[in-house]
């Protein structure tokens, strides 16, 4: 898993990228004890190749987990569509012991 950091002007974020293995990132957010909750935002059609195997992996996280897929279109990168995340972060009471998790190509 590659690691590059995010810097802005009064904080840096690590990101972590990874091209395979969704079995891994689990493995490796309990190895580091990472956040204790987790959203991911998915591309819905990343979602629909690997719904069987993110689906008993989102159910034996034993913290709260949820997500959202997004329509993978060029209209969905806009402001609206980060707008549209907040809601399902807030109605679950999501806060900053939460992981955001994007897994997709280019809108998520």
């Amino acid at each position: 898993m590659n690691k590059i950091t995010l810097q802005l002007p009064d904080k840096y974020y690590p990101v972590y990228i990874e091209r395979t293995g969704i079995e891994k990132l689990f493995e490796y957010i309990r190895k580091n004890n990472l956040y204790k909750n987790l959203f991911f935002v998915i591309d819905e059609n990343v979602y629909k190749i690997y719904k069987n195997l993110l689906l008993p992996l989102f159910n034996s996280y034993p913290n709260k987990i949820s997500y959202k897929t997004i329509k993978a279109t060029e209209s969905r990168k806009s402001l609206k569509s980060v707008e549209a995340l907040y809601y399902p972060l807030m109605e679950n009471n999501f806060g900053r012991d939460t992981l955001l998790i994007a897994l997709g190509g280019g809108i998520t």
